[in-house]
């Protein structure tokens, strides 16, 4: 085929120069793409939230669902277009395009108009809460309108490469990224549109994107231009023939598109249920990292794609092979450099997105353990598009049906109860891995069985493949949910840390609901309005005046319903031990409402007035005793804890603080009262900063206790530290009078 605009020559041209010439005009527009992605969510993250960028990983299934289908015919007819030049039908290449042109958007508009009506079951179908619902609509109704028309822009992505003119499918798709960006700072800053302004300038960008490949097709294009479609009996036959055949060719492009969007899905429940939304928050920031990886292994299997494709259609086999051997080569080399950059990177990834909070010390964990899977994921997508471009549909939908459902949702469920929350970070790179191995077995076991043509026939070859590598697939998939059913029908029979680890804030389905009926609920008016607090009253046989004890949870517990912070389990490994030790009290645990946090930070001012005229109201009545005064607090609320110690230094007499941080805390002013810290060993830097805090308080004057807790992670420790023996020490002491 002899371009008309690059002058490439798919059929004689060099292999290295022709892969070149495709391959970086390619990989520079999605480039840009990943680069508006980034864009998209630093000015999201910064410019309105956290539960922002959360409500944009909720709406992403949407989004990979539209694009999805438009890969689905944009790949296919890539391929099928690419073969049928190179066997010279020029007419049935023209009119693969068209029918693929026209399907995707009426298809794609239908879907949208679909779950745009149910945008309340749509939310909570990608793993949603009524929290986010408010930002998820505002972010759906915007970047509806844009994926209607995203199919002409994605499928003429493929069909000006394939038309021979690379360099200017790049520029329209650099283009239009600028303009994204460009719209998102505006709309999302200067006009303060919030989530719905960067949902709009998605949809903009996405229109011009179609408008400038129409104005190309129309114009332009002298070899794959748009055909007149015809609406007779046997017109309407050849129409379902051909797309059925492009869609069974591109299936496993949209697969891997709806691969993504299972492992968002599952990695959303997973993280809210464990971590909450600050843990969604924390996910999203590898979910925007994830194009990156897909953006190479893409422009590889894209450029590689219709030089095979082409090649096949005039049965030219050194060529198709000297194009694979590239590509491998090519994906292990970035592949790496894209494992170690995320490895590496980490604190600078997360503070792009993210400000000082729960979410980015999250993200600070785990994306180390995440940026593993990358280099599996890009040797996954170009080996994967390698099949496809030599028709081969059925193995390439195994492959990445493997990927994206068949090992990631038992990871998901199986990789968390052993590990704890490492175990979610790395459920994605040992779904990867494991896919990389089957494609690489599968395929030498195709190879060698290709080289017995003498002994056997061919069709009985293929079809021995296809009966083995189905065999294993059924049993490793009924392996690994019979181990996932036993898992889950068992869970008396984990260990302690297995039963408590990796969720402090456990759902109240989860923890015995007689737990919760000694803590009446109550409500006060104080300085920054109502604060809704429960309260439990120990009576023991003793006529010690009542302690009082205060409970500051952790970020997961804010709302209005004086609930949510009774998720976590600290609170009844206090109550119990209260009981246990005979000691009488007051039990008060506070709710932080949804925008705010106890000690504050750069999006919200704190809301530790109200928790200290609450303190100040139950001493000042008299109805406890005023030296026996404990405060406990837990992440988030370890920092609203330092705080109070701070302000309110002849109140306490001991604290114990997990895992809190506060850094506007006056050090000198804090040593006044004992304090038992503990952190996780799995917490990474937050240990040396912990403890730099805890030797600062201790070099003025403070009683500190430090425990650094082996192994355990941020949401086990929150569970772990209320051991008997701390809790001894910080009800050993007694402000003097």
């Amino acid at each position: 085929m002899k371009d008309n605009r690059d002058n490439i020559d798919f059929g004689r041209e060099p292999i290295g120069k022709l892969f070149r010439g495709i391959f970086f005009p390619t990989l520079l527009g999605l480039f840009f793409g990943v680069v508006l992605n980034l864009a998209d969510g630093v000015f999201v993250g910064r410019g309105v939230g956290s539960d922002a960028l959360a409500a944009i990983n909720i709406a992403a299934p949407f989004f990979m669902i539209t694009s999805g289908i438009a890969l689905l015919f944009g790949s296919g007819v890539s391929v099928v277009a690419a073969i049928h030049l190179g066997k010279g039908n020029t007419k049935a290449a023209r009119i693969n395009v068209t029918q693929a042109y026209c399907t995707a958007v009426v298809l794609l508009g239908a879907v949208i108009a679909t779950l745009c009506c149910f945008p309340e079951f749509t939310c909570h179908l990608f793993g949603g809460s009524e929290r986010l619902q408010p930002l998820f609509n505002d972010y759906l109704y915007g970047i509806a309108p844009g994926l209607v028309v995203c199919p002409v822009a994605i499928i003429g992505l493929f069909v000006l490469r394939l038309d021979g003119s690379p360099r200017l499918a790049s520029g329209i798709q650099v283009g239009y990224s600028i303009l994204n960006i460009v719209l998102d700072y505006i709309f999302v800053f200067p006009c303060g549109m919030g989530l719905a302004g960067a949902a709009w300038a998605t949809s903009v960008a996405e229109i011009a994107g179609a408008i400038g490949v129409i104005i190309y097709m129309l114009c332009f294009s002298k070899t794959l231009t748009l055909y007149r479609p015809k609406f007779s009996r046997t017109a309407i036959i050849l129409y379902l023939r051909n797309v059925g055949y492009m869609m069974k060719v591109g299936f496993s492009t949209f697969l891997g598109e709806i691969a993504m969007t299972c492992v968002m899905i599952c990695g959303n429940y997973q993280f809210i249920a464990r971590l909450g939304e600050d843990g969604v928050a924390a996910f999203s920031v590898a979910c925007y990292l994830f194009p990156l990886i897909f953006m190479v292994g893409q422009a590889i299997a894209q450029s590689a794609q219709p030089i095979v494709s082409y090649n096949l259609g005039q049965n030219d086999w050194e060529r198709i092979n000297s194009t694979r051997r590239l590509s491998y080569r090519l994906a292990i080399g970035l592949g790496i450099a894209i494992s170690l950059f995320g490895i590496v990177a980490t604190p600078l990834i997360a503070s792009m997105f993210l400000g000082p909070c729960r979410a980015y010390d999250i993200a600070c964990q785990g994306l180390p353990w995440y940026s593993i899977g990358f280099v599996f994921c890009t040797m996954n997508i170009v080996m994967i598009g390698y099949v496809q471009s030599l028709e081969k549909a059925k193995r390439a939908t195994i492959y990445t049906l493997l990927r994206g459902f068949v090992f990631v949702v038992p990871a998901f469920m199986l990789l968390p109860e052993m590990l704890g929350t490492k175990g979610l970070w790395l459920a994605v790179p040992v779904s990867e891995a494991l896919t990389l191995g089957v494609i690489v077995i599968a395929s030498n076991l195709y190879n060698k069985q290709h080289t017995m043509k003498a002994k056997l026939h061919v069709q009985q070859l293929h079809q021995l493949a296809k009966l083995y590598l189905m065999k294993k697939t059924l049993i490793l998939m009924l392996t690994l949910i019979m181990c996932t059913a036993v898992i889950a029908q068992r869970p008396g029979q984990r260990g302690p840390r297995q039963r408590l680890g990796g969720n402090p804030e456990r759902t109240m389905q989860q923890i015995d609901s007689t737990k919760l009926a000694p803590f009446k609920a109550m409500q006060m008016d104080g300085p920054d309005g109502v604060l809704k607090y429960r309260e439990a009253r120990i009576e023991a046989q003793t006529e010690d005046k009542p302690a009082l004890v205060i409970y500051m949870h952790g970020a997961s517990g804010r709302g209005q319903d004086n609930t949510r912070q009774m998720r976590q389990l600290g609170i009844y490994s206090i109550y119990d031990y209260m009981v246990k030790a005979s000691i009488t009290g007051y039990l008060l645990v506070p709710q932080c409402p949804e925008n705010y946090y106890w000690a504050g930070n750069r999006e919200c001012k704190p809301y530790t007035d109200n928790v200290k005229h609450l303190i100040k109201q139950y001493v000042e009545k008299g109805n406890v005793e005023p030296s026996r005064v404990y405060i406990f607090g837990v992440s988030m609320g370890g920092g609203g804890t330092w705080k109070l110690l701070s302000e309110m230094t002849d109140t306490f007499a001991a604290a114990l603080i997990v895992s809190g941080q506060y850094r506007g805390m006056n050090q000198k002013k804090a040593a006044k009262t004992p304090v038992y810290l503990t952190i996780g060993g799995a917490e990474g830097s937050r240990c040396n900063d912990f403890k730099n805090m805890a030797e600062g308080v201790k070099d003025k004057g403070g009683d500190v206790m430090f425990d650094v807790l082996p192994g355990l992670d941020h949401p086990e420790t929150c569970v772990q530290s209320f051991t008997d023996e701390r809790m001894t020490w910080v009800f050993s002491h007694k402000r003097e009078k």
